[in-house]
């Protein structure tokens, strides 16, 4: 096979130009002995001391370049520009002696240098130069035969020197190359280490099992072979350079002003500086790319990639002391530094092809990860925590392997012109290194490769020791994470709940169990009206109620007590509905202190799901404040006053007017509004539903491992708040029906007056209720035509808008009310699916079905009325206009004051805090929500509105009591 050669012996690379000097000082050369000194004169030359000033380079050229797989041939032809001044002691067959001080100027250094390659290494090299020194002074010490006779013959001695001088100098050099052979220092590296044995670790986390083979495993996976196509590597690097175009990343920017200092190795006290000024590191192209486990505790990742490196930085040679000392071919040669030299600045652009792999055991304890939250799993302060300590070193690198091929490389000097000497000698040295790659840059490979196996996976396994060694000796930081619970006012107020809600139930078992022995033993004569069915029921309670005569002595005292204490009002149903009002109003309170939603990442797969821990957790305990201190004002006013104060208002009212005596004119239409305004406090369980549904992230994909479906995303689970509350609102609302009841009652014979109609009589009043039901056929039609359109846009930017169109999803998502709906289910909740379908779309429906029905066929007075009140208790739990409100509060104050802000508020603050805040600092956001109202909000606003006045309309035209 014919040997690739690069020659450019017809094209002499000439650098000339004087420059500054670049050492500017003075060389002291302690005596050493010439053997090479032609022995058949008789006579030896040994140099007893000397020094040079000054070092000026006039002229270099690179005179001969050749380079194949068999040698490397190198010339260089030099003009120096120095003084040297260099004691000899003249030995004469070891009887006469003298002393020479020889002055020498600029001298002319040819040097033919050639290498062979042997095996990939550099053999025995040869070398091939000329000297040409000017012999400026000769001065001859000493009184002796031999002194006398070079004093005369000064003339022919600076011919000797200049014709030996050259020889001299040449064999040394020549010497010192046979010595600089690498193949011994190199050989070891040249096979790489294998890799470790993971160590025994029975006790760990199975992270292969968690990790790879189970569903977060396959889902992970599947995601990176069909969302980011690593086995397909033209695609896979279209991912990636999206990914850098559209966050913004561009070349990764390393730590600028990083200071090193080398010491020479062939020069004490004298030190290379390195500071760099800028730097950037981009991976332009992944060729290949795998990851695995090979032991149940230790991930291998391997691949190819082409990354490019530009840095700006300034190089300087540091004497600190103002000397060195130089050793050279065996000499050792003292440097005294006059003048400090100047820093060179350059900048290096190079582009290498890089493969390797690594291996990393890792060994987590399991019960020190159930003591952390993610937040602190991200701190180094924790490590000592989840690390498995019975393990000699849980962290350790098993294998780890770097083969770097230099593709090109450039490097400028900044500060000269392109035809300044530093230029071109720099030019000179690119060319050698490009020579030196041709000829040896597959054994340099080897060796790189072999050193980082070896000594590289070594120092990596001593930082990981120190590292956790150092994180012993931190404190691991408090979480960022709030569960939303306070356990102090939670416990007692669940007991407390508890116990009141079992009372009230046992005593309306009590109040009914009478009525449902005598209705079942048919204990009273059958009635023809259900009127008088209900008149008999009633007196069968308070027959069998212990205080029945008592209050039958008292029937004139009623404007005098509570509605509790009616005359006629049960023993139990006095003290149940007491008793219930103040167990709900502590299932309020623990409600409001113990946790609402939990957010958390879920994955499921063919062979099952799994759950990561959870990344935030919403309660009324922490979300309140925290709204207020993002600014989402809207959702705070929103909370604060229907799910904080209003519950605790009417529960309040309520337990006034049960114990504390009231004209029934008054009471009637307080407990009527109470009765009807009771939903509001379903406000807080409407927003957690918006958030749940504008929050939801997900991708669903093939289980390309195991078959199936694969999926992942954002879980939003339902906790104790959003029950409890929910519970909560339920009881309110059927107490207040209890109580608005026993009031009709109490008082029918002052309400209707016997078979008096409810309703207004005469064919205009009927006319007028017709085109009342008109207008509740038309918001029946504006309500179910709201459901449909879209009434809000939600955008996402940031990491997850990414992830969004990585995984070709839309960023923006317009959402209607059915939209709603269905992404509550999609996300597994029935629960909450069907809470909202019940409260915001069916009872609305029928409660406007029934006042078609009472507007469009006329009744009779009795049967209109028991209409109505159906329709008064359908519009206390119709929470259309609660939606509607919840919405507004969420959306209206946009990206600054709406919920949106709060969402985000829950990326930096809790679990995700750490990570997010580290690529907000490189100008990444995590997350950034954009909430936009649509033109069918409008109708909804139109179907509440409407539906309002026709309600009134309704009231007037009815007059119900």
């Amino acid at each position: 096979m014919a040997q690739s050669k690069k020659a450019v012996d017809s094209m002499p690379l000439v650098l000339d130009g004087g420059v500054p000097p670049w050492v500017y000082g003075e060389v002291f050369v302690p005596p050493f002995s010439v053997v090479q000194a032609p022995s058949w004169l008789g006579f030896a030359v040994n140099v007893t001391g000397g020094s040079c000033r000054g070092l000026n380079i006039e002229e270099l050229l690179l005179t001969q370049t050749v380079a194949d797989a068999d040698h490397l041939k190198i010339g260089l032809q030099a003009d120096v520009g120095t003084h040297c001044v260099v004691d000899t002691l003249l030995e004469v067959r070891s009887l006469h002696s003298c002393t020479v001080a020889v002055a020498l100027s600029a001298s002319v250094v040819k040097l033919t240098i050639q290498v062979p390659s042997v095996s990939g290494f550099p053999g025995q090299a040869t070398a091939v130069c000329e000297l040409t020194p000017d012999v400026t002074q000769l001065e001859v010490h000493g009184e002796s035969a031999a002194c006398d006779a070079l004093k005369l013959a000064k003339r022919g001695i600076r011919a000797l020197v200049n014709e030996f001088a050259s020889k001299v100098v040449c064999s040394q050099v020549s010497a010192g190359l046979a010595k600089l052979s690498s193949e011994e220092k190199v050989q070891p590296y040249l096979k790489p280490a294998a890799a470790l044995r993971p160590p025994a670790a029975d006790g760990a986390v199975d992270l292969r099992s968690i990790f790879w083979q189970g569903p977060m495993g396959h889902v992970f996976r599947s995601f990176l072979r069909e969302v980011g196509h690593v086995d397909n590597n033209v695609e896979f690097n279209k991912v990636l350079q999206f990914l850098r175009s559209d966050l913004g990343l561009g070349a990764l920017a390393l730590h600028s002003g990083a200071e090193l200092k080398v010491a020479l190795p062939w020069i004490e006290d004298a030190f290379l500086a390195w500071t760099t000024k800028s730097a950037k590191v981009d991976v332009s192209f992944v060729e290949d790319l795998h990851f695995g486990f090979t032991a149940p505790s230790a991930a291998r990742l391997e691949g190819e990639f082409t990354p490019w490196v530009s840095m700006a930085a300034e190089m300087a040679l540091l004497l600190p002391q103002g000397t060195a000392t130089l050793k050279l071919l065996g000499h050792v040669l003292n440097i005294t530094q006059h003048a400090s030299l100047s820093p060179v600045h350059f900048h290096v652009r190079a582009d290498l092809k890089v493969a390797g792999d690594a291996t990393v055991f890792v060994a987590y304890n399991e019960t020190g990860l159930r003591q952390l939250q993610l937040d602190q799993m991200q701190s180094g302060g924790c490590a000592s925590i989840f690390l498995d300590r019975r393990i000699g070193s849980p962290i350790e690198v098993l294998e780890a392997r770097c083969t770097p091929r230099l593709q090109s490389l450039d490097v400028q000097l900044l500060e000269y012109d392109p035809s300044d000497l530093e230029n071109r000698i720099l030019k000179v040295f690119l060319t050698v290194l490009q020579l030196l790659g041709h000829t040896f840059g597959d054994t340099a490979v080897q060796a790189v490769d072999g050193y980082i196996s070896r000594r590289g996976r070594a120092l990596m396994n001593e930082m990981l020791e120190q590292m956790i060694l150092k994180s012993q000796q931190l404190a691991c930081p408090a979480s960022n994470y709030s569960s939303g619970e306070i356990g102090a006012i939670a416990m007692p107020s669940s007991w407390g709940s508890g116990f009141f809600l079992s009372l009230m139930a046992i005593l309306f078992l009590v109040y009914l169990y009478p009525l449902c022995t005598c209705y079942m033993s048919n204990c009273a004569p059958e009635r023809s009206t259900s009127s008088s069915r209900l008149n008999w029921l009633n007196e069968a309670a308070l027959a069998a109620s212990p205080d029945f005569a008592e209050v039958s002595r008292s029937m004139d005292a009623g404007p005098r007590r509570g509605l509790g204490w009616q005359p006629g009002v049960p023993l139990a149903a006095r003290w149940g509905l007491l008793s219930g009002i103040v167990g709900t109003i502590l299932l309020f309170v623990y409600a409001s202190v113990t946790p609402g939603i939990l957010l958390s990442g879920s994955f499921k797969a063919s062979d099952g799901s799994s759950d990561t821990r959870h990344m935030a957790s919403l309660s009324m305990d922490n979300s309140l404040v925290q709204t207020w201190t993002v600014g989402s004002y809207f959702v705070f006013c929103a909370m604060l006053i229907f799910s904080v104060i209003w519950p605790y208002i009417k529960l309040f009212m309520m337990l006034y007017v049960w114990v504390r005596p009231m004209d029934h004119s008054t009471r009637g239409p307080v407990l009527v509004f109470l009765d009807q305004i009771g939903k509001w406090s379903l406000m807080d369980n409407i927003i957690m539903f918006l958030f749940i549904v504008f929050f939801w992230i997900a991708w669903t994909g093939e289980d390309l491992v195991g078959g199936g479906r694969a999926s992942f995303g954002l879980k939003c689970s339902p906790q104790d708040e959003v029950n409890t509350f929910l519970a909560a609102t339920i009881l309110s609302l059927l107490l207040g029906h209890a109580m608005l009841w026993i009031h009709r009652w109490q008082n029918a014979d002052k309400v209707a007056g016997g078979e008096e109609p409810l309703a207004r009589s005469g064919p205009s009043s009927s006319r007028r209720l017709r085109i009342v039901g008109v207008g509740h056929v038309i918001c029946l039609l504006l309500t179910v035509l709201s459901w449909q359109v879209e009434i809000v846009e939600v955008t996402f930017s940031g990491l997850v808008g990414t992830f969004l169109e990585v995984t070709q999803q839309p960023t923006s998502r317009g959402y209607s009310i059915i939209g709603i709906l269905s992404c509550l289910g999609e996300q597994g909740s029935m629960y909450l699916q069907v809470t909202f379908a019940v409260f915001v779309l069916a009872i609305p429906v029928l409660q406007l079905l029934a006042m078609i029905f009472i507007c469009l066929y006329q009744l009779r007075p009795k049967r209109q009325q028991q209409f109505l009140r159906l329709c008064y208790t359908l519009r206390a739990w119709a929470a259309y206009d609660v939606f509607l409100i919840a919405f507004l509060a969420a959306v209206l104050g946009g990206d600054r004051y709406g919920i949106g802000q709060f969402i985000e508020l829950i990326v930096y603050k809790q679990n995700l805090a750490p990570t997010c805040r580290g690529f907000r600092d490189v100008g990444i956001e995590c997350l950034h929500i954009h909430l936009g109202f649509l033109p069918g909000t409008l109708i909804i606003v139109a179907a509440v509105a409407l539906s309002y006045v026709v309600s009134l309309l309704v009231a007037r035209e009815t007059n119900p009591g």
